[in-house]
């Protein structure tokens, strides 16, 4: 085999390799394309034709990155127009140069407000596409405790304007929430613009970062008392808070930094709040793994299979929600059934 056959121009290899695309849960990368070549084709490709007709399969199918920007505006009033009480908001810069973009169903806007625990969790992800970028998510969960995604932002950076701008959407959605908690991932700046936003509502720190500032700064687990501040956090009386605490105390550096940060932030006993059974931000975890792939698609087709992903979690839970007897979810009746037994 030659190292580079000629006919295997990558216009030709993009229309092989184009139906590859069509799963955003797959990333195919320029190596994998040239495995396959070399494997179903018997045919031999650089590694930048691969690269090359990659980009090209993924404009035929997704369009280009840059007209995508382009396309905001209609995709916005498209998806209002067949999706009633959903939010759609741009921000140009000069009525020109696209900043930020906000996106809320009014499927999930409706149920965070009737039947979704008021707590949230917010988080930010690098894009990967040409353009980079960050897409904003605020998510709760459902009854079932399965992740229940409320808005997404997409801007250009993480900044004081840009997380203020996406509060500030997400705050025109849902309104003054009674007993409102926000559960900010990794970033304690946010808190700040939280404040700013909702001024009656709480924000808290998530378990498991506070645990590993612990063990970055006094190395708690070869203390052994690693479990006992998880015990301590999850605790939800004063009294079995107390309990775990005592020992704790007794390391000066490690209780003043905890101190300082305040139980209110961390602790489940002194949560002003409710903040139910969202101690982590494992849910921001595990929303960003979700969208790995989908995050290096234009941002048009990135918040349309956000959409379309939204879509096929609700038909699938409701038509499962419909078969059951019992009137509670899954979840539930699993802590039901732990408590009785």
């Amino acid at each position: 085999m030659k190292h580079d056959h000629r006919q295997a121009r990558s216009r030709v290899v993009d229309q092989i390799i184009k139906s590859t695309f069509k799963d955003v849960s797959r990333r195919y990368r320029p190596k994998d394309i040239v495995n396959d070549m070399r494997k179903n084709y018997g045919v031999n490709i650089r590694y930048e034709k691969a690269w090359r007709a990659r980009e090209r399969a993924l404009e035929l199918l997704m369009g280009s990155p840059k007209k995508s920007y382009t396309l905001l505006r209609k995709y916005g009033e498209a998806l209002k127009s067949v999706n009633p009480g959903t939010v759609f908001s741009l921000k140009l810069e000069d009525n020109k140069y696209f900043q930020y973009a906000f996106m809320a169903l009014g499927c999930s806007i409706q149920g965070f407000r009737s039947c979704i625990r008021t707590v949230l969790v917010i988080d930010g992800a690098h894009l990967k596409g040409k353009y980079k970028g960050v897409i904003l998510i605020a998510s709760s969960v459902d009854g079932n405790n399965q992740l229940y995604p409320l808005a997404f932002g997409i801007v250009d950076r993480e900044t004081n304007e840009s997380w203020t701008w996406f509060l500030e959407r997400v705050k025109s959605c849902i309104g003054d929430v009674e007993g409102l908690v926000f559960v900010p991932h990794r970033h304690r700046t946010i808190n700040n613009f939280v404040t700013s936003v909702f001024p009656t509502a709480e924000h808290v720190s998530c378990m498991h970062h506070v645990q590993m500032n612990l063990n970055d700064k006094f190395k708690i687990r070869s203390e052994g008392v690693e479990w006992l501040y998880l015990l301590a956090a999850k605790a939800f009386k004063k009294s079995t808070f107390r309990y775990y605490w005592n020992p704790l105390a007794g390391f000066p550096e490690l209780r003043q930094y905890l101190e300082e940060l305040g139980f209110d932030k961390w602790s489940r006993a002194y949560q002003p709040g409710l903040r139910y059974n969202q101690m982590t931000t494992n849910i921001a975890d595990f929303m960003n793994a979700v969208l790995v792939h989908a995050r290096y698609l234009p941002v048009t087709a990135l918040l349309e299979h956000c959409r379309a992903l939204l879509q096929r979690w609700y038909y699938e839970r409701q038509t499962y929600a419909s078969t059951r007897a019992s009137i509670l979810t899954d979840y539930a009746e699993g802590i039901v059934k732990s408590a009785v037994e």
